[in-house]
């Protein structure tokens, strides 16, 4: 069954969730001092999440707006216009403020809360970006599709989303490392490790909403149309290979920011890693995802073969 894709309830959820996390900070607004950049006053605590807050409720209202006839005439053709342009902007802007708050994530110590961990600003930033990046794919969705397809794709777009948001992750806590067994690691090569996997990240998810839009300009033309899928590809197994050299070198690891980590820990992080890339691998190859056999061979081939990799990266 074909569908003209509407993800009400997926944007309304988003926008619910940001909404709630900027009426959070005001409601706890005071003032904070971050390590390695200062004291940061009530009042511009209290601006920042009264302006999450409306980006929020921003979001939501131009989901609501969405695909819906208005009965009143005056403005409606403008509001229409908008909405489309707007919807995606307000998702950037959002996705981009995530992106901030974790790449200059630092120990923070709120009045009225008490000290928050580095990790846990850089989260927070991370989970941002990703709420932001993900209100904004789903207005650039605009073909109608089989909705098992639609599901698939959604699941691969939150996928390579999830790429993109452990490579934050890795930027904002990126701090001179000791690894055991390997030795100290500078902060340059810790934060460039979390840059290629945020970068890896982005190109996977423009790649999926290029892969579902097909632009005419792009359409028309066959090289386009070849390499696609392998490009997604090509994307995922560079993920996995990063995915599985963390997991082979998993072993207790000392980052200056945040001190100790275990080695099953960073054993989780990259099977977490590995799964969130061939799971699109998996995706790409599903007959009614994939364009052709032959590309959904090579799909499950290449997911066969990372997945007979990971016994050696564990042992060897």
């Amino acid at each position: 069954m074909k569908i003209r894709y509407r993800v009400n309830p997926l944007g309304l959820l988003a926008g619910l969730a940001i909404a709630i996390e900027g009426l959070v900070i005001v409601a706890y607004a005071a003032p904070i001092d971050i390590k390695g950049i200062g004291g940061i006053m009530e009042q511009t605590v209290l601006l920042g999440g009264a302006q999450l807050l409306i980006l929020g409720i921003l979001v939501m209202t131009t989901w609501l707006l969405k695909d819906r006839d208005l009965k009143w005439k005056a403005g409606s053709k403008l509001i229409k216009r908008i909405v489309p342009f707007l919807g995606p902007v307000l998702g950037a802007i959002i996705a981009l403020e995530g992106v901030i708050v974790a790449i200059y994530a630092g120990a923070t110590m709120w009045e009225g809360i008490g000290g928050i961990m580095e990790q846990t600003v850089a989260l927070a930033g991370a989970q941002l970006f990703a709420l932001g990046l993900f209100t904004t794919s789903l207005w650039l969705l605009k073909k109608e599709t089989h909705i098992v397809t639609r599901l698939a794709e959604l699941v691969a777009i939150v996928a390579a989303i999830g790429v993109a948001a452990e490579g934050l992750i890795v930027m904002g806590v990126a701090a001179p490392t000791v690894v055991e067994d390997i030795g100290g690691i500078m902060q340059s090569t810790v934060f460039n490790a979390g840059a290629s996997l945020f970068v890896l990240g982005l190109v996977g998810v423009a790649a999926w909403i290029l892969r579902d839009m097909k632009p005419a300009v792009l359409s028309k033309s066959k090289i386009f149309v070849t390499i696609e899928p392998y490009f997604i590809l090509a994307v995922c197994i560079a993920v996995a290979f990063e995915a599985l050299f963390v997991m082979n070198h998993a072993t207790a690891t000392t980052i200056q920011s945040i001190g100790g980590i275990m080695a099953s820990t960073i054993m989780l992080g990259g099977a977490q890693l590995l799964v969130l890339a061939v799971l699109q691998i998996l995706i790409l190859g599903m007959p009614f995802v994939a364009d052709n056999r032959t590309r959904a061979r090579t799909a499950l081939l290449s997911f066969l073969f990372l997945i007979l990799l990971v016994p050696a990266a564990l042992i060897l």
